[in-house]
């Protein structure tokens, strides 16, 4: 899964600290992968403020031999009460602003992108979880992830927590929230505000390009 992620330069906070996605879009990356810094939106006791960190919270993973590290960008809303992510949640739950997301589709050898946006809406908010790893300086993040709707079930049996802007001001906080309150803010956002389009792949040399007219709509809503 790759993110379309807004950039800086155009951020603003209104008078009740809330961010506001910026509608110039033209000059900002149109990716930012696992590992990759892209900005989050996250509360302290100091305030609200927007931060560059990694995507993909360092976590170490206990074996038989020895310990290992993993870097998880992806967390589960079936899991969040689980040990991984239960103080992220209580403590340093964040917004993931976007443009769009992104999820492979198609054989392998010969993949292209469905893009995913949301209606007559440049941006959006996706939920976060944010730590620091072990050097005291180093931000990362994970986004949290839901049951599909029916437009992204036709891709992937998950797609991430994209929040309106009521549900994006209750999940962003430094302090616990009760169990019904997360849960009822783990569902799918609603399929119809939702545009799917297929992104076609490039060249390969080598293989051979699928091209628009060979996607089939079985694959998802895809608009050309």
């Amino acid at each position: 899964m790759g993110l379309g992620i807004l950039g800086r330069d155009s951020w603003v906070m209104n008078k009740d600290g809330d961010a506001i996605i910026p509608d110039d879009l033209g000059k900002l990356p149109v990716h930012t992968y696992p590992k990759y810094r892209a900005p989050i939106v996250l509360q302290t006791e100091q305030g609200r403020s927007i931060a560059l960190a990694r995507w993909g919270v360092r976590v170490e993973v206990k074996t038989p031999r020895r310990p290992s590290v993993k870097y998880v960008t992806n967390s589960r809303d079936d899991k969040l009460s689980g040990f991984t992510w239960r103080y992220c949640v209580a403590q340093r739950r964040c917004l993931i602003p976007a443009a769009a997301y992104y999820e492979p589709d198609g054989p392998d050898g010969a993949k292209w992108e469905v893009r995913y946006t949301i209606k007559d809406q440049p941006g959006f908010f996706i939920a976060g979880v944010w730590d620091m790893d072990p050097d005291g300086t180093t931000r990362s993040f994970s986004m949290v992830t839901t049951s599909p709707n029916a437009l992204a079930a036709r891709i992937h049996d998950r797609m991430p927590l994209v929040l309106d802007d009521d549900c994006a001001r209750r999940w962003l906080g430094h302090t616990p929230l009760a169990t019904e309150a997360i849960r009822d803010l783990c569902r799918p956002f609603p399929a119809e505000a939702m545009v799917s389009q297929a992104m076609p792949p490039p060249e390969r040399i080598g293989k051979q390009k699928v091209t628009k007219s060979e996607l089939s709509s079985a694959q998802g809503e895809l608009l050309f």
